[in-house]
């Protein structure tokens, strides 16, 4: 089979035919077209080609510059999302979709061309994004990211010829919470204690039953089954009502007498402390008081109580204590395990027995 390359394109002669064929690849159609010049003359077959390619070519430049004039980076926007809502998740879509309302269309606008906008009005744009909006640096890649797939988009569409240069920021591993010692536990029990029951219960929900801050502060005791050591709590937003379980909190919850097990289990009783309060957010105030007089790190946080229930789970259950844990993804589980790597270092020696190392030396130099 004879073959002469062009510009664009090639001329083919396949084996057993005489006439000299125009073989090239159409981009807007995604195949291959083939085209006879029905003739066995080189020379003329490769005049026509030439004419044919020149014309494809001016035809395919002309029609680029009509789309590229045409399409804003509304449209562009729009294209993008339109094609890509069968491969992203829905969730995630309607992230992108509120990214473009909300960022996107209020710098740039929707009416600019999309071949206007420029590396310099980007890194305006990420600029805009991380000081007057406060976003986190992961939102503003996302951001950012939603604006680079539009271009590369609209590239392979053929509105625009190259795709501008986006700048991320660096983003950092984010530490999400630490394990408490056994110190720092009793710490704020004996503090917990020392203010009032409420306050102790508060801590022991926290740590002995893993629960969140607004739950343990949402907690009444007709949730609480004390015979088969659960609590039934009630669902919420996002989360799952599956049950928590007691454990060692079951005796700090006992020494309240049985006839006072009615209405919450933390606040609403002594108003000399400040615990005669209403809203989730006033508990904090007091999760201060009780952290201060512990003298323990003044960054803790009550979820770090949750940190340290979900840890020693694992340390004890495995895997399994994502029962336990109540969370969604095992992504968002991983997030709650902490381990002291110079304590794994210490103990690698232990995962296989002494005798599986040991070897007759005799052997050996045999």
């Amino acid at each position: 089979m004879g073959k002469k390359r062009l510009p664009w394109g090639r001329l083919i002669r396949r084996q057993g035919v005489k006439m000299w064929s125009w073989h090239y690849y159409d981009a807007d159609k995604k195949t291959n077209q083939c085209r006879s010049t029905r003739t066995d003359n080189l020379t003329e077959a490769t005049k026509i080609a030439r004419s044919w390619a020149i014309e494809f070519l001016a035809r395919k430049q002309e029609t680029r510059n009509l789309s590229r004039r045409k399409v804003t980076l509304g449209t562009a926007t729009y294209k993008y999302l339109v094609s890509s809502q069968g491969r992203l998740s829905a969730d995630w879509h309607r992230t992108l979709t509120y990214y473009a309302d909300r960022y996107l269309y209020t710098f740039f606008g929707t009416t600019p061309y999309i071949e206007a906008i420029n590396s310099p009005q980007i890194s305006a744009f990420g600029k805009w994004l991380n000081k007057k909006n406060k976003l986190r640096p992961k939102t503003v890649n996302d951001v950012l990211s939603l604006l680079s797939q539009i271009f590369k988009h609209a590239a392979a569409a053929g509105w625009i010829e190259k795709i501008p240069f986006i700048q991320r920021l660096p983003v950092q591993q984010t530490v999400h919470g630490r394990e408490l010692d056994d110190r720092e536990i009793a710490q704020l029990l004996n503090a917990a204690r020392n203010i009032s029951p409420d306050a102790l219960r508060f801590v022991a929900l926290g740590v002995f039953c893993g629960l969140r801050h607004s739950e343990s502060c949402r907690l009444r005791w007709e949730h609480i089954d004390f015979e088969r050591g659960l609590i039934n709590l009630t669902e919420q937003k996002t989360r799952k009502a599956d049950p928590a379980p007691l454990g060692a909190a079951r005796e700090i919850l006992m020494e309240t007498v049985a006839s006072e097990r009615s209405g919450p289990v933390v606040g609403y009783r002594d108003r000399k402390i400040g615990w005669n309060r209403r809203g989730v957010k006033e508990f904090r105030a007091t999760w201060k008081r009780i952290r201060t007089e512990a003298g323990i790190d003044p960054t803790i946080r009550y979820h770090d109580l949750r940190h340290t229930f979900v840890t020693r789970m694992f340390r004890l259950l495995g895997y399994e204590a994502r029962h336990l844990s109540r969370h969604s993804s095992t992504d968002a589980f991983l997030r709650y395990l902490h381990a002291d790597r110079e304590a794994l270092l210490s103990r690698a020696a232990e995962a296989f027995e002494t005798n599986v190392v040991t070897f007759d030396r005799q052997t050996q130099r045999r």
